[in-house]
């Protein structure tokens, strides 16, 4: 089982192609320190974002049009030279600029509409097929990035086909070959697995081909199902370790982690878990109660428990902090401040001092 970092932070930069000045005035060598000086020795740095953008000079995809120098390979070389390990990120079915020169990669759902985002929309991302040629064109970076720099490990973003499947013409003859009706849910579930799995196995023959030892993650994936099949039981193989992505103040709530965490801790494999939330993301919404006790800070936070370690985004509130010495304490409940997670016969509750609160 390998034996993950103890601080590791995961930075999200999807950069549109329109804003300019990309990396005008970073510098490696003090965004390394500084990681260091703060005790981090993991971080994970983008390849490639949900915009198709790469941020390395690139002879597969397209580079951002705005950055003028290799930020990925300055940000792994001036990390490495200060001993903390560079996972690198690339997006999955998420490819904005793919999604725009290639139509006919694009998911299409039941109704036989573009998946998620419809041409003219402004909201969410249009879904790239596992199916389609698309497969090969992120093979191809994958390769390149594999070949030209010294990666520590791989986080494949957004690995997943929609529900309950895609209707491609892609889809539609790999179904037709496999027997499959695609006018019936179950097969259409069934296909969208396989197509998952398929991807996962030869992504892992390539980079396993070419840097045998690296960790590899793919986002998305992680579910608790009833039926074995359909869960992740028969993927576990393809993960290195798992790593749980669970912010609380966004779409997760504040039980999601310990749900998940006291599930994958029983697969025989270490545990990364995302905690945090997005800064200043739109769709997070605070309770008023505690909006004025947010931090807006940087941190880092120390191992939960045995195998189980956190990587951050921004974070964090006064809740998240309870929620993470509730799951250390042996205790039923652990007050911060003025606040308190109580655990009783329904799962896990917030209260305040003087009466409940959510």
């Amino acid at each position: 089982m390998e034996i993950l970092p103890f601080g590791q932070i995961h930075l999200d930069f999807h950069t549109s192609p329109l804003i300019g000045g990309i990396a005008e005035d970073f510098d490696a060598e003090k965004f390394a320190k500084t990681l260091k000086e703060t005790q981090v020795n993991s971080v994970t740095v983008f390849a490639k974002c949900h915009h198709g953008m790469s941020y390395y000079p690139t002879k597969v995809g397209v580079m951002h049009p705005h950055l003028k120098s290799d930020l990925l390979g300055e940000m792994i070389q001036a990390c490495h030279r200060e001993r903390i390990r560079v996972p690198v990120y690339i997006s999955v079915v998420w490819d904005e600029d793919a999604a725009r020169k290639h139509n006919d990669w694009v998911q299409v759902n039941k109704e036989g509409k573009l998946a998620e985002r419809p041409p003219l929309g402004s909201i969410r991302w249009r879904s790239l097929c596992l199916a389609s040629p698309y497969v090969s064109y992120l093979e191809e970076q994958t390769k390149e990035i594999l070949e030209n720099y010294e990666v520590d490990g791989l986080f494949f973003d957004t690995v997943r086909q929609i529900r309950p499947g895609c209707i491609c013409n892609y889809c539609l003859d790999s179904m037709e070959k496999l027997n499959l009706d695609p006018k019936n849910d179950g097969d259409l579930r069934r296909h969208s697995l396989r197509i998952e799995r398929e991807f996962m196995e030869e992504m892992n023959k390539l980079v396993r081909t070419i840097s045998p030892q690296i960790s590899i993650f793919y986002n998305s994936r992680l579910r608790i199902l009833p039926s074995p099949e359909m869960g992740i039981r028969p993927e576990v193989d393809f993960f290195s370790h798992f790593g749980i992505e669970s912010l609380p103040s966004d779409l997760w709530g504040y039980t999601h982690f310990s749900y998940f965490g006291r599930y994958y801790r029983t697969l025989g494999k270490e545990i990364l878990g995302m905690t945090g939330r997005f800064h200043e993301n739109c769709r997070w919404k605070p309770h008023p109660l505690w909006v004025g006790r947010m931090s807006q800070s940087l941190g880092r936070f120390w191992l939960l428990k045995k195998q189980v370690r956190f990587r951050i985004r921004v974070f964090s509130s006064p809740f998240l902090w309870s929620k993470v010495l509730h799951r250390r304490s042996t205790s039923p409940q652990r007050r911060i401040g003025d606040f308190r997670l109580q655990e009783n016969s329904r799962g896990l509750c917030l209260r305040e001092r003087e009466g409940e609160v959510v």
